[in-house]
């Protein structure tokens, strides 16, 4: 419903910013700019997803880890991953 203050679609800014900025557009203008700040929201959520798509990886293989026939090499690669995963995150939250 279009003028309600209800998002259109899931095409619409997720971020408070992102909705203040084309809250005050007129309406021609609101359609235009709306692709462009939701690309912009993707782009800038891109690095913070991978790196909790790449935690949520190495989770998951921990769990299915078999500790009752431990591998030195699966233990080793799970550590790696672990430690990759666990400094992609720490950087992006160190850059806020």
């Amino acid at each position: 419903m279009v003028g309600s203050g209800q998002p259109a679609s899931s095409a619409e800014p997720r971020t408070i910013s992102g909705r203040a900025w084309l809250s005050g557009m007129r309406p021609h203008h609101r359609r235009a700019a709306t692709p462009l700040i939701v690309s912009v929201e993707r782009e800038a959520a891109k690095p913070a997803i991978e790196a909790l798509r790449a935690a949520d990886a190495v989770l998951a293989d921990l769990v299915a880890f078999d500790p009752a026939k431990p591998s030195p090499e699966v233990l080793s690669e799970l550590i790696e991953r672990a430690r990759a995963a666990q400094d992609a995150a720490e950087q992006l939250l160190a850059s806020d």
